[in-house]
């Protein structure tokens, strides 16, 4: 079995790669993809864009801020999680002000909430949009990664830092599936079998808390009694389980949902299905991007599962060699394997998410520029 630091990388990178790997075709349909890549299985350059090879995007940058916040309050990171997204969010004078700050790209609804909780100093929680969406599964693996062997401590966190941005159970209950996954692949090896039911019965704790928490009645089990019946038919053919998810989706959704749509109900649930189908990382990741749709998210929800199952040496070189976060966070995983809680990094996100942002505009990433933070 491999060890737990590689498999923490293994998830950390994988989620990285994915998000890097994805990013070129977010919103891109399948057959756009097809024609412009044949099959999209490399790191590329962003067509009509400045953004450099390998460069992860908010989705990655997000979930290392939760990382950094876990590492500081494990218990109760979700005000250092806010407090380290504002700080992102900071124009120090570089020309990076039109790119709010350090980050590369954020949902409307989340650029509201960092407008509130900088603007009008609103609690975490106060500013959470009612979508049912993957905004918080898609960047929720730290939790999984600290709380890996403690599922009461994992529900609970997953409540907890969701609600800063989802108030629909549906979201949340997502958020707390992708969470078990990855707990479970940093636990497990490839000879272990795994139970669909125990994914089940741990996303409707998660939703039943949710809904308690929110005071709502209304979805309680939807993602989970979606998902049931998903895994249910897993071991049919790939286009009928994927016809199955956007069935389901367009009927709860009430409108036309993809299977990769950024709805919970429908792409975290592709993500969970083609990361416990698929008989690599490799694999998984190019089936995943290649659906199109919300490609960056897919391409981190599935490198999170798949690299913890996997462990870091599971990446391709090829893809892992093109990542300009490259290495840049062992920091973080030595913390992580042994739960340092207070964790403060020699090097602060913000300068190296600075720094990354900064080639986007300089182009210096194409012409050979360090990795390294200034």
């Amino acid at each position: 079995m491999e060890t737990l630091d590689q498999k923490i990388a293994g998830s950390l990178y994988g989620l990285l790669v994915g998000d890097a790997l994805g990013w070129p075709a977010e919103g891109w349909s399948p057959a756009k993809i097809k024609h412009t890549w044949g099959e999209l299985d490399r790191m590329v350059d962003p067509p009509d864009s400045d953004r450099p090879r390998g460069l992860h995007s908010d989705d990655g940058q997000q979930a290392l801020a939760l990382c950094d916040a876990v590492l500081l309050k494990p218990e109760a990171p979700e005000a250092d999680f806010v407090r380290i997204v504002l700080e992102l969010a900071h124009d120090d004078g570089s020309g990076l002000a039109d790119s709010f700050g350090a980050h590369r790209g954020m949902s409307g609804s989340f650029r509201r909430s960092v407008r509130d909780w900088g603007t009008r100093k609103v609690a975490p929680s106060e500013s959470a949009r009612p979508f049912a969406d993957n905004e918080m599964a898609k960047l929720i693996a730290p939790i999984a990664w600290y709380w890996r062997d403690d599922t009461e401590q994992l529900a609970r966190g997953i409540v907890r830092v969701a609600r800063v941005r989802e108030r629909d159970p549906r979201g949340i209950a997502a958020a707390g599936a992708i969470g078990y996954l990855v707990a479970w692949g940093l636990l497990h090896d490839g000879s272990d079998k795994f139970w669909d039911h125990e994914l089940v019965k741990f996303a409707r704790d998660v939703e039943t808390r949710a809904s308690a928490e929110l005071g709502k009645s209304e979805h309680t089990n939807t993602f989970s009694k979606t998902l049931e019946q998903v895994l249910s038919r897993r071991g049919g053919s790939r286009e009928r389980v994927l016809e199955l998810i956007a069935e389901l989706g367009t009927k709860i959704m009430q409108r036309p949902c993809p299977p990769t749509s950024p709805h919970a109900v429908t792409s975290v649930i592709t993500a969970i299905y083609l990361s416990l189908s698929s008989s690599s990382f490799k694999q998984a990741l190019v089936d995943a991007v290649n659906l199109g749709s919300d490609t960056d998210t897919m391409g981190a929800m599935v490198g999170a599962i798949c690299g913890a199952r996997d462990s870091r040496t599971a990446i391709p070189a090829g893809w892992y060699d093109a990542l300009l976060a490259k290495n840049a966070f062992e920091d973080r995983i030595d913390a992580l394997v042994a739960r340092q809680a207070g964790f403060v990094p020699d090097v602060s996100l913000y300068d190296r998410e600075r720094y990354w942002s900064s080639l986007t505009r300089a182009g210096a990433a194409r012409s050979g520029a360090s990795r390294t933070p200034r």
